[in-house]
């Protein structure tokens, strides 16, 4: 779960970062971003969700008990996506301000009728899936290049008489 976790933590600053900073706190633009989340969010929750529960439910179940029967497994699945929902709902309460930060009222209200088209909703729905194969394929892509970045860095420290 703390990878799916840092995957979304990095899709989602990534995402984030490559938007240009506005400052628009004004009360239309906060209103269009409400709206906008209105639409969107509990789909974007949703998707979320169950790619978290898809990702982390069998390493939770392979640390239960062998003698849990197929009805409670089901129920403790159903109670993880319920709790998981939950809370980020909870955080979603805070979206509608940072997109208005981001966001003119018309850009948002653009959105707002992106989102509205067959083609947006698709969008929505594969958007989560989308983000964390990216974020995947980034994170597996550093990772292995890891070796070599400490190496080039490195050789700087060592040309410069630190090493």
């Amino acid at each position: 779960m703390t990878k799916l976790l840092r995957l979304v933590a990095i899709a989602a600053g990534l995402a984030v970062a490559a938007l240009p900073a506005r400052a628009q706190d004004d009360a239309a633009t906060l209103a269009a971003a409400e709206d906008l989340f209105d639409l969107i969010g509990e789909t974007m929750i949703d998707q979320l969700v169950a790619l978290a529960v898809e990702q982390t439910w069998p390493v939770f179940e392979s640390g239960l008990p062998p003698e849990i029967d197929a009805e409670t497994s089901r129920l403790l699945r159903k109670e993880l996506s319920a709790g998981l929902r939950e809370y980020a709902l909870q955080s979603l309460a805070a979206g509608p301000a940072i997109y208005a930060r981001h966001f003119t009222e018309e850009d948002l209200r653009g959105l707002i009728a992106f989102y509205g088209t067959p083609l947006g909703m698709r969008l929505l729905e594969t958007q989560a899936e989308i983000s964390l194969a990216i974020s995947e394929l980034i994170l597996t892509t550093v990772e292995a290049a890891a070796e070599d970045l400490i190496r080039r860095l490195g050789t700087i420290l060592g040309e410069r008489g630190y090493f």
